[in-house]
């Protein structure tokens, strides 16, 4: 026997409602509760169903939890009518046997009504699938509030017949408006009138065993979440995969933007050292000699004897720079350019794409991008001869004579390095030895005059390199490789040597720029970002405001707000999947394309297919965002909500 003793009860500001209200149910029977509108027939049903509690007194409910069935059917439409039956055993973490459920429909009169859709049902038939829904839990007590509420007479006298049959094992408490038809066929009736609950009817005619009551359930698990997501998503796909795709774009960019940043310093160094001069370069120090403010004079000079110890350097030699200028403006037809002149020891057959490299103090060879700015072709080799001249100044230290001298230059383009066109510079490269013999031919003749013997220009850029001055470059050239050396001197911590090489600078430039534009282009995707991850919770919002039915019936059975985590842990894991399969493959596709567009337009390997943790760590952000998306509007479902649609009201 149901028993409430002396129970008060008021919600929050208003007056009390039950003062001191004791009164008994049977174990069993048709028990209907009368009462006009607003004399707390609803909330004394929330009181025996555990969902309100009494500010005072007690309820002692031997039978358990009841199940429920609700003014509205509380139907959901995506579903058929078998699975809404099946749904509160699901919500306890249950599956539904299929003798179970034709069991069910066959007590309330619909045995083949499992597979309908619930918008071809009548009003009659909604509500015997929701007394259905009821009985499938096989629980020893119902609480049905208002379930004849929309019908006419005659169907709310065939639904009061049918809670009639059902009453034989278990306990069935009825309030209704619908006093003629429930006189006719109820057990007992009771009145709740001004706080007081008066029983009306006699005696029970028979005496019937009730079910027995049923262990606490378990909670939805992760499987039927997602199938209640997926079945509801199902219906509202565009504004799903709207939201899906504008995260999984931001994510994949991400993911690109993070992979070119993880390869940069890798791919850089490759790319450039495979460029025709790269293992030429030139060594020296330097020194602040004067200072004033932000401005400061500094002073190259030779390294000395020492450095080129610590640094494991057998030989080297003397910088070109003073006889051929590092940068020269070449006119060749109507076009002129600024050129970089870098004589190169030991050219790299390997390295000439077109032709072969320089053998003599007359050849060249030149790359692509040296021809695309004279409007060549860039796989023909080039008629035009490169032909200018420099006037140097010829002296030793330990001579008093100067010579002001004339060297012509003419080169024979004979190759086209193979190196890129991105990134580079015109560029031409003739051959270091021939030229260094070309020198030999240059005589000094006041120099000559003076020593009583041959002096060539050959002879003073050697004797340069004791004294150390501007004929010398006050530099050394190596044949090494640049960014090893760089990272030699490094290791050294001398931060008065330096390594100097176009393929250092085009490194560090490119770095930079790819560097500065990746903060910017990473802001921006940030920022996209986190505006995705309120366009998801919003769409997230929104639906669940389209599926309020689903949340305020899995609060009613379960009687508590945490199977509303559940229920968006099937969204996230939805989301999840969905948007991870969207980003593998989009991701996946960038993989392929990207290497082969850079590859196409001669740009440094930027991207690596092989490195697989910018994919997992967009694809953690990504269960991140799904998480918190889906979990945190939750908080916004409000609780009157939930009581409108439970009470189906507008």
């Amino acid at each position: 026997m149901i028993e409430l003793k002396d129970v008060s009860f008021s919600y929050p500001g208003g007056p009390p409602l039950f003062e001191h209200l004791s009164a008994s149910f049977p174990d069993r029977g048709l028990v209907v509760l009368l009462g006009r509108s607003g004399s707390g027939k609803t909330t004394l049903l929330s009181l025996l169903n555990g969902t309100l509690t009494p500010d005072s007194g007690t309820i002692h409910n031997p039978l358990g939890a009841p199940a429920l069935c609700f003014q509205s059917p509380l139907l959901l439409d995506y579903l058929t009518a078998g699975e809404n039956v099946s749904l509160p055993l699901w919500l306890g973490g249950k599956e539904c046997e299929e003798e179970r459920l034709l069991s069910a429909f066959e007590e309330v009169g619909l045995p083949e009504g499992r597979e309908r859709d619930v918008s071809t049902l009548s009003g009659g038939e909604k509500i015997r699938v929701s007394l259905a829904r009821a009985l499938i839990q096989k629980r020893p007590f119902l609480l049905l509030d208002e379930p004849t509420g929309g019908l006419d007479e005659e169907n709310a006298e065939k639904v009061f017949r049918l809670l009639r049959s059902l009453s034989r094992d278990r306990l069935l408490l009825v309030v209704t408006h619908g006093e003629k038809e429930a006189r006719k066929v109820a057990d007992a009736v009771y009145l709740l009138k001004d706080g007081k609950l008066l029983r009306e009817g006699g005696e029970k005619a028979e005496e019937r065993t009730p079910l027995p009551s049923l262990p606490e359930e378990g909670s939805l698990t992760l499987g039927r979440s997602l199938f209640l997501s997926g079945r509801y998503l199902r219906g509202q796909k565009g504004k799903f995969l709207f939201s899906v795709f504008f995260l999984v774009l931001t994510l994949v960019l991400l993911a690109t933007g993070f992979n070119v940043y993880r390869n940069l310093p890798s791919s850089l160094p490759s790319f450039f050292s495979s460029s025709y001069a790269a293992r030429t370069v030139s060594l020296y120090r330097k020194e602040k000699v004067a200072a004033e403010g932000s401005l400061a004079l500094e002073r190259k000079s030779l390294p000395s004897a020492e450095d080129r110890e610590r640094l494991g350097i057998p030989r080297y030699y003397p910088s070109l720079s003073y006889f051929l200028p590092e940068s020269h403006s070449l006119v060749l037809g109507e076009v002129e350019q600024d050129v970089r002149m870098t004589p190169v020891l030991f050219p790299d057959p390997e390295r000439v794409r077109v032709g072969r490299v320089a053998e003599k103090e007359d050849e060249a060879v030149v790359n692509t991008a040296f021809l695309a700015a004279f409007g060549l072709s860039t796989s023909v080799l080039p008629e035009e001869r490169i032909a200018f001249s420099k006037t140097v100044l010829l002296f030793r230290d330990d001579f008093s004579s100067r010579d002001l001298v004339e060297i012509p230059f003419s080169f024979r383009v004979v190759g086209i390095a193979k190196e890129s066109g991105a990134f580079q510079e015109p560029a031409c490269y003739p051959s270091y030895f021939p030229l260094l013999d070309r020198l030999s031919k240059v005589e000094a003749p006041g120099l000559s005059e003076e020593a009583g013997t041959k002096v060539t220009a050959k002879d003073v850029l050697e004797v340069s390199l004791s004294f150390g001055n501007d004929l010398s470059g006050r530099k050394v050239l190596l044949y090494e490789d640049p960014f090893r050396m760089k990272e030699r001197i490094e290791a050294l911590e001398d931060p008065g040597l330096f390594v100097e090489n176009a393929a250092l600078e085009k490194e560090k430039s490119t770095k930079e720029l790819v560097v500065s534009l990746s903060q910017v282009f990473g802001l921006f995707l940030v920022l996209s970002l986190f505006t995705s991850v309120l366009l998801e919770g919003m769409s997230v919002y929104s639906l669940d405001l389209g599926n309020l039915r689903l949340f305020a019936y899995a609060k009613a059975q379960t009687r508590s707000k945490r199977s509303f985590l559940r229920i968006a842990l099937g969204t996230a894991g939805l989301y999840f999947l969905v948007s991870s399969a969207l980003f593998l493959l989009l991701y996946g596709m960038l993989s392929f394309l990207l290497p082969f567009l850079f590859s196409s337009f001669s740009f440094p390997p930027f991207f690596s297919p092989l490195d697989v943790l910018p994919s997992l760590l967009a694809l953690l952000l990504l269960l991140s965002v799904s998480l918190f998306s889906s979990a945190l509007p939750l908080r916004r479902i409000r609780e009157e909500k939930l009581s409108q649609e439970l009470s189906a009201e507008d």
